[in-house]
């Protein structure tokens, strides 16, 4: 039988900023991210992503407003 897995796609470039800026693993972020990952360091970087990836989200759509 097929297990029924369910895929959550992350900002990949939210994910590269946040792994260069903090010099971590990018897989160490996206285990953060699925919750894998508990305590005080781990919360952090779930609201350091947000921010990221609102801001990035934000510049996109200015972008796209100006063309």
């Amino acid at each position: 039988m097929h297990e029924i897995t369910k895929k959550r796609r992350w900002n990949a470039d939210a994910v590269s900023i946040l792994s260069q800026k903090r010099g971590i693993s990018t897989e160490y972020i996206r285990q953060v991210l699925r919750g894998d990952k508990k305590g005080v360091k781990p919360d952090e970087i779930k609201k350091e992503y947000k921010q990221i990836d609102r801001a990035l989200n934000k510049t996109v759509s200015k972008i796209l407003k100006t063309n």
